[in-house]
């Protein structure tokens, strides 16, 4: 049996145990670094920064982005509302209204102030806003019949490419009408025959790519029946007009009028006098 003396030996070491566990700057405690505060300091200003940046796109771009998105839609409603009552000279836009028998168009096709306004503001407008964002097809989309109205092919053909490399099926199909008028309106311009010839063939071989069941489809008939006759393969052209004047008779006299405009009149030779 330990004696008292022994006892206070044991509580002496044990409270000089305790006192050194108190003391501060022993070797088991771990002090503060500097660099680890250097360290959350540095990640804390990466996360603010993160932050603003984030904040800086979303105001720079998302948001102008959408916005523009935004006004290229309101145009294709007002371009759906516009295009019923324009009489294109022998042409046809998906939507548009009845054609006349007038010959058609190399420049712009419109002459109205109000629409050259309309669609001048949405070429100022949105023409910018595809410059910076070009991979916005909704941009694309307006843009382009709009160009082609105001008689700016290459740009509107520029804006169909795009739409053709990256839109969806209903996009292309749209495309390849759009493309098929920009070449069918090169043919009418050209003065040599060889480049008519190769206008009016690029015309048809986009025209045809245009699938039936697409929105641009009768349109694109419209514009295969002309781009025939200019190429002068008048019996071709008739057969296409009389499935065209079946679907709609207006139509089908505008493409009469026209191939008899372009088509040479044979006199048959002079009977000699008996």
């Amino acid at each position: 049996m330990r004696g008292m003396p022994e006892r206070r030996e044991a509580d002496r070491r044990g409270d000089e145990r305790r006192a050194f566990r108190q003391q501060t700057g022993r070797r088991g405690e771990r002090p503060v670094r500097r660099g680890s505060r250097r360290r959350r300091r540095r990640l804390l200003f990466l996360v603010v920064i993160l932050g603003l940046a984030g904040f800086a796109l979303r105001v720079s771009v998302v948001a102008p982005r959408r916005a523009a998105t935004n006004r290229a839609l309101d145009a294709r409603a007002e371009l759906s509302r516009l295009l019923p009552d324009l009489q294109l000279d022998t042409f046809v836009m998906p939507g548009s209204g009845q054609p006349t028998a007038l010959a058609p168009r190399t420049g712009p096709m419109v002459d109205g102030p109000s629409t050259l306004a309309t669609l001048q503001a949405w070429e100022e407008d949105l023409g910018g806003s595809l410059r910076r964002f070009p991979g916005e097809l909704s941009l694309a989309e307006a843009l382009a019949p709009a160009r082609l109205l105001l008689g700016e092919d290459a740009a509107a053909r520029r804006a169909w490419e795009g739409l053709l490399a990256q839109g969806d099926a209903a996009q292309r199909g749209e495309a390849r009408w759009g493309l098929g008028a920009v070449a069918l309106r090169a043919g009418l311009r050209a003065s040599g025959e060889q480049d008519r010839a190769f206008a009016f063939d690029h015309a048809l071989w986009h025209f045809d790519a245009v699938p039936a069941d697409a929105p641009s489809f009768a349109a694109a008939r419209f514009g295969r029946a002309v781009a025939l006759i200019e190429l002068g393969r008048y019996d071709a052209a008739r057969q296409l007009i009389l499935a065209v004047a079946a679907d709609d008779p207006r139509w089908g006299s505008v493409l009469g009028t026209h191939l008899a405009r372009r088509e040479p009149i044979v006199v048959p030779p002079a009977r000699p006098p008996p």
